[in-house]
């Protein structure tokens, strides 16, 4: 009765490490993702941003910049 006790507590021990370690794997790559999702966003909010930048100096170029 002793070794079924022992090798539950050992197999359950086990179960609970691997789904630690899982846990945190899967919040590494979640991490990961984010963190090029946010890269992205930034390269495209730049690209936005001289665009509009852009504009605004060539309209003040022609004079468009009273009201």
């Amino acid at each position: 009765m002793e070794i079924i006790t022992a090798t539950a507590g050992v197999i359950t021990a086990l179960g609970v490490i691997f789904g630690l370690v899982f846990a945190v794997y899967r919040w590494y790559l979640k991490q990961e993702k984010q963190d090029k999702d946010i890269k992205a966003i930034k390269e495209e909010q730049t690209l936005l941003t001289q665009g509009v930048l852009a504009c605004l100096k060539g309209l003040q170029e022609q004079g468009c910049d009273g009201p």
